[in-house]
């Protein structure tokens, strides 16, 4: 039986590489400047906020151990839910829109829904298309369960043909700031139904997760970071953040399991948004159901995120701590959790 992690996550959404689902800035500038308490008690006019914006999340990155590359896109207008003096009601939102990933093994898309309605939690909701390619990146049929490196996929004598998936993912997204503490914790659990004529007890490998499944599957997937933020992106121009991540990857049916705690790091060299957020991770297994990677390479992952907020219109009016508001929507980017 699965014992949850415990912690709150970052994701970097599992893929091929892998697929750190994440998240967006708060759509105020980064370049605005902080407001302050008192200026609000000195009767200092309302700050603005955008009440419709149209969010584009992009990430490109690699991993190796498994070997894999992917660009991942998110576009969703969004509309700001309640809002309030209060630090939990500051960059609330609510947005539909599509998700878009392509690897050299698969291609996916699909619609997909995003609700944060208090600071700390967000919920993000997918359901997807996947295309995979006939490669051994693709759908590979195992006989057991057995080494899943790139050389033990290669060496299945037969070659897989190209198949299709039907997936849907709820994913939660808890976050905390606590001075120069943050802590985020990301999941998700997914139905597949991969579309091909095998048994129902055929063991299939899913680049995305680096598991074996069954071709009717549930998965979980669930990160969680603690980093101590070094530089703040407020005092400095850039943002540098450390720290520690365990990441759990499960098949509910097919009992195959990974586990991965590691370093995390993120680095913004500077405020424009035309600076990416820079994600590296380095990952020993703990565990590996099906047998390989235990005490073999680490999985090791590089990524490049970028995230732009344009407003539709500024009409909203609030007394918004903005300092608060910034730090919240900037730990987005540790979650990428897009682990669909």
């Amino acid at each position: 039986m699965l014992r949850p992690l415990f912690v709150l996550l970052v994701v970097l959404g599992p893929s091929n590489a892998f697929a750190f689902e994440g998240d967006s800035d708060d759509p105020s500038s980064d370049d605005t400047p902080a407001e302050s308490e008192s200026a609000v008690e000195g009767g200092t006019e309302p700050t603005p906020y955008d009440k419709h914006w149209f969010h584009l999340w992009g990430r490109v990155g690699a991993a190796a151990f498994p070997l894999g590359v992917q660009g991942t896109i998110v576009a969703e207008p969004r509309v700001a839910l309640h809002r309030s003096e209060s630090v939990l009601f500051q960059s609330t939102f609510a947005g539909a829109g599509v998700y878009f990933r392509v690897t050299p093994a698969f291609l996916e898309v699909g619609p997909q829904i995003s609700v944060k309605p208090i600071e700390i939690f967000e919920l993000n909701v997918v359901g997807k298309y996947t295309a995979h390619f006939a490669s051994k990146n693709g759908r590979v049929r195992f006989d057991d369960y057995a080494g899943k490196s790139y050389a033990d996929r290669d060496a299945r004598l037969d070659s897989p043909a190209a198949a299709s998936t039907l997936y849907f993912g709820i994913s939660p997204v808890l976050k905390l700031k606590a001075g120069p503490l943050i802590v985020v914790y990301g999941g998700a659990i997914a139905y597949h139904h991969t579309l091909v004529d095998d048994a129902d007890d055929q063991l299939l490998y899913d680049a995305a997760l680096d598991l074996l499944i069954y071709k009717r599957e549930w998965t979980i997937s669930h990160q969680a970071v603690v980093m101590a933020e070094v530089l703040d992106g407020e005092k400095t121009a850039s943002r540098l953040r450390i720290g520690a991540s365990i990441r759990q990857r499960a098949a509910l049916r097919a009992k195959d399991q990974t586990v991965n705690l590691g370093l995390i790091t993120t680095f913004k060299p500077g405020r424009n948004a035309a600076f990416p957020e820079i994600l590296f991770l380095l990952m020993p297994y703990l565990r590996d159901a099906s047998g390989g990677r235990v005490l073999g390479p680490p999985w090791i992952a590089l990524a490049l995120t970028w995230t732009i907020d344009p407003p539709f219109s500024k009409t909203g009016k609030q007394t918004a701590v903005q300092q608060t508001q910034r730090a919240m929507g900037q730990m987005n980017s540790l979650t990428p959790i897009r682990p669909f």
